[in-house]
């Protein structure tokens, strides 16, 4: 769950790094914090919850799949990327809505066992190096990988997804960030060793000021606009605040428990005693998440200020 990407992240956000040979991605080196820790953050949750997750972000939004103004290009014949696709839900939701417009997506860890429609289209790929030319894309967009890049990597990434998008098409960001609660003070601290953890092996996260900046620094976007949503954990938050706190429990509970527990100096069972107590915690008291959109739009001439 990082600083925002992340993001509960993207739950489909599979980033097994540590299994990555250094010349395949530039990224795969920076794991682990040590030698002796690693990353099982970049396991995957279950497929069911993946799709309940996707789909309550969907809710949250109004069934909204997109905040940039691209209709005409989904009823059209445009052609749609997003990069760490996981299993490809948004894109296939998006086919399913706009049945006419060509979907690809890009995941280092594609899901090959799905049934993808037609003009759905999954490759395995590198968000640091995409493997398309230039201006390429009618739309494109990324989502919760705030856990997993450091700032370097944040630009890089966001510049290769301007380099395939074509001038005057749009670019999309979304990522998810916990609000802490000096009344959820287990859960506070769980999110900050987290975050600590994650620091550790330089990924600081990206909040809503530094994705702006990495935005605007980057020179060859215009109309830059943020939208966010907000959502309670938990029953209070109902049928989609039940579904984030099962992934949250998933997320701490099971993916993270080894390495967290090693880092906090505590036992598994000690960890999940924890774990357990900030759960209940986040049921009676009021914890939100934060869901943000970024878009923007290339510029027509990208390479003049």
């Amino acid at each position: 769950m990082g600083s925002n990407s992340s993001k509960v992240t993207k739950l489909r956000k599979k980033k097994s790094r540590q299994k990555q040979s250094s010349n395949e991605s530039s990224y795969s080196s920076k794991s682990s914090f040590s030698e002796e820790a690693s990353f099982e953050s970049f396991d995957i949750l279950p497929e069911d919850l993946t799709t309940e997750y996707e789909m309550a972000i969907a809710r949250i939004w109004g069934m909204e799949y997109y905040s940039a103004p691209v209709d005409d290009i989904l009823t059209t014949t445009g052609k749609i990327l997003e990069a760490g696709c996981g299993n490809g839900s948004w894109l296939i939701n998006l086919s399913r809505i706009y049945p006419i417009a060509e979907y690809i997506g890009v995941d280092l860890n594609p899901v090959t066992n799905v049934n993808y429609p037609h003009n759905v289209t999954i490759i395995k790929g590198d968000l640091l190096s995409l493997p398309y030319d230039e201006n390429q894309f009618d739309f494109a967009k990324m989502s919760n990988f705030s856990c997993y890049l450091t700032d370097n990597e944040w630009v890089q990434g966001i510049s290769e997804m301007i380099r395939v998008t074509k001038c005057g098409s749009w670019v999309e960001f979304w990522e998810v960030e916990p609000i802490l609660s000096k009344n959820a003070p287990t859960y506070m601290y769980f999110v900050e060793s987290y975050n600590e953890y994650l620091t550790l092996s330089g990924i600081t996260g990206v909040s809503v000021t530094k994705l702006e900046y990495f935005l605007y620094s980057s020179r060859k976007l215009d109309n830059i606009q943020c939208s966010s949503k907000s959502m309670v954990i938990g029953q209070k938050g109902g049928e989609d605040g039940i579904i984030l706190l099962k992934c949250f429990s998933q997320w701490f509970l099971e993916l993270h428990c080894e390495s967290l527990s090693k880092y906090m100096g505590i036992s598994q069972e000690e960890y999940r005693r924890r774990c357990k107590i900030m759960l209940d915690e986040i049921e009676q008291t009021k914890v939100e998440l934060i869901f943000r959109r970024f878009w923007a739009q290339k510029k027509m001439n990208p390479g003049v200020d």
